[in-house]
């Protein structure tokens, strides 16, 4: 079994690569070890701009080469996560005949399970559609317009994505994205630029929010901020359920009722809005935890956040974090809040927005 090890600096100390040592070095300790096989290394966005001192210093600690990871805009392991400060997270993984180590996919097949690590802009169809079952994110620097640093072997990659080959008997992987319907799925009738002006021949906000608004008890304020609108080709809770829908925010509201939205729509597109709701989302992921954890021994957990779904979402406690440290005790866990999360859903593999994204190995 690996063993994980997060080290914090303090939070205008900077992107400082001893950090990064003291992480590798703790999780050896945890293992009784002295150096490791390889090593699963997340940093925060802090050591975005100049990644290469912290990764030697993993590798110094590790006494290997083989180090593979990004940085993200926060990190954890089963110990604490950390958002406001620099910080490293590693997962060490000594060499054993029965416990492989996450091994670069060379020639993956349709069944393999692929931890995937990417850089925005690296992401493409034909790599999604490549063979193999993703399970991952996207990195991140906290500022969300990069560098978005990714590396293997010690190195950073040119291509900005990475796939490893987790050589498991068993991966489990549960999905949420804590969406809430509000709408029937419509048509867009009138569109002009990044305005949403008509749905199903109504202006938009009538058609998509209007009926919606007195759901909210004790007359709080609509939170316009977890609004957002779904694309699908299926009615909502089936395309929710499948994974095959796309997001886009809800930016604005115009005077005439229409909708600013932050993606591109057209004539005919067919759409349904949606509110991120974290009591849906908390007790979602732990549904689907709860029915993954039968009939396996975990042998270690990947958690995959996106950074809008941290503890700010759940009102200061990360609720995805604290269900899988509740049902499974003990187990490492190592994992990174992300621009965007990767998963196999609705027969092929996607990058979901607002999602939760948990793979539990065994």
């Amino acid at each position: 079994m690996p063993a994980t090890g997060l080290s914090r600096g303090a939070p205008s100390s900077g992107g400082d690569p001893r950090l990064a040592f003291e992480a590798v070095q703790i999780a050896l300790d945890g293992l009784g070890a002295t150096r490791a096989q390889s090593v699963l290394l997340f940093l925060t966005g802090h050591f975005a701009r100049n990644p290469g001192p912290a990764i030697h210093a993993a590798a110094r600690a590790a006494q290997t080469t083989q180090i593979a990871g990004c940085t993200a805009v926060g990190i954890y392991t089963e110990q604490d996560w950390v958002i406001d400060a620099p910080a490293a997270a590693a997962m060490v993984f000594a060499q054993s005949a029965d416990d492989p180590d996450p091994a670069l996919a060379l020639d993956a097949h349709h069944d393999d399970w692929l931890l995937s690590l990417a850089a925005p802009n690296s992401v493409n169809r034909e790599w999604l559609a490549m063979p193999g079952r993703r399970i991952g994110a996207l990195a991140g620097d906290g500022t969300g317009r990069g560098p978005f640093p990714v590396w293997s072997s010690g190195k950073l990659l040119d291509s900005g994505r990475l796939d490893l080959h987790l050589p498991r008997r068993a991966c489990r992987v549960s999905v949420s994205a804590g969406l809430a319907p509000l709408s029937a799925l419509l048509g867009v009738t009138e569109v002009k630029n990044f305005d949403l002006l008509r749905v199903g021949h109504r202006p938009a906000l009538t058609a998509l929010v209007a009926q919606a608004l007195p759901h909210l008890e004790g007359g709080q304020p609509f939170p316009w901020h977890r609004l957002l609108l779904a694309r699908a080709g299926d009615e909502p809770r089936l395309a929710l359920a499948s994974g095959d829908y796309e997001l886009m925010p809800v930016l604005g509201v115009n005077p005439d009722r229409s909708l600013i939205v932050g993606g591109k729509l057209l004539e005919g597109d067919r759409i349904f809005s949606v509110l991120r709701e974290p009591a849906l989302a908390k007790q979602e992921l732990d549904l689907k935890l709860t029915t993954a954890h039968a009939g396996i021994e975990p042998r270690y957990v990947l958690l995959f956040s996106c950074a809008g779904r941290g503890p700010a979402f759940f009102g200061g406690r990360d609720a995805d974090w604290d269900n899988v440290r509740r049902l499974y005790p003990g187990t490492p866990l190592i994992g990174f809040y992300g621009n965007g999360e990767i998963a196999p859903t609705g027969g092929r593999n996607r990058v979901l927005q607002y999602a939760s994204v948990c793979g539990v190995i065994g």
